[in-house]
């Protein structure tokens, strides 16, 4: 049982995670400069990291920014 378990853990780290974003592509997605997007990582509102040169942001980064701008009747939708 126990030699199971790891072979299940492994297989499942081998999915392949969600791909970061640079900011010119988080830029297009969420319609927001990326101006603002930088002034928030500078301000440490959002985690990003520097990949070859570009800053680059998590997914889950990007949603939260995308839930915390929704609009009150888009956020009462759900």
């Amino acid at each position: 049982m126990f030699r199971d378990f790891w072979h299940f853990c492994l297989k499942v780290d081998t999915l392949m995670p969600l791909k970061m974003k640079t900011l010119r592509e988080a830029s297009v997605e969420l319609g927001i400069p990326e101006r603002e997007i930088r002034a928030m990582v500078d301000l440490k509102k959002l985690r990003a990291v520097m990949k070859k040169g570009n800053l680059t942001l998590a997914p889950d980064e990007i949603a939260k920014l995308i839930r915390q701008r929704k609009t009150l009747p888009e956020s009462a939708k759900k």
